[in-house]
């Protein structure tokens, strides 16, 4: 029993690391996407002076996994949009591991996660119709 608790100790405590990452990292990502240009016309440094990469916005197939287009990558708008939806929901679960006693925060953790993978569902369907 002691050493199902432990487990699920460090379960805890890895995702909470991983949680207080991605709130660190997402809003830099989410900065740098909201002020680099599309991919879709020929990129030249020189229009965009302070940009440094560019986002597959509107492209019909983007590079890597999203092969066959993403409802993320249709706009800037999309895709800021889930990052917010994201950065909220991490931010959520990570103050419910502060709200709730060790051996508890699981569920918090838990149901974090559960909301970041409903929220890849809900959140096309609520921006389709705006």
């Amino acid at each position: 029993m002691l050493a199902l608790r432990r487990l699920i100790v460090g379960i805890e405590r890895l995702l909470i690391g991983f949680f207080a990452l991605f709130c660190v990292l997402l809003p830099f990502e989410l900065d740098q996407a909201w002020n680099s240009p599309p991919c879709s016309p020929p990129f030249t440094p020189g229009n965009y002076p302070g940009a440094t990469v560019c986002y597959p916005w509107g492209s019909p197939s983007p590079e890597g996994p999203f092969d066959g287009g993403s409802w993320n990558y249709l706009s800037r708008e999309n895709y800021v949009a889930a990052g917010v939806c994201t950065l909220i929901i991490l931010m959520t679960g990570l103050a419910s591991a502060f709200w709730l006693r060790p051996g508890r925060r699981i569920v918090g953790l838990l149901a974090a996660l559960g909301m970041l993978k409903v929220s890849a569902y809900i959140l096309p369907l609520v921006f389709s119709r705006l």
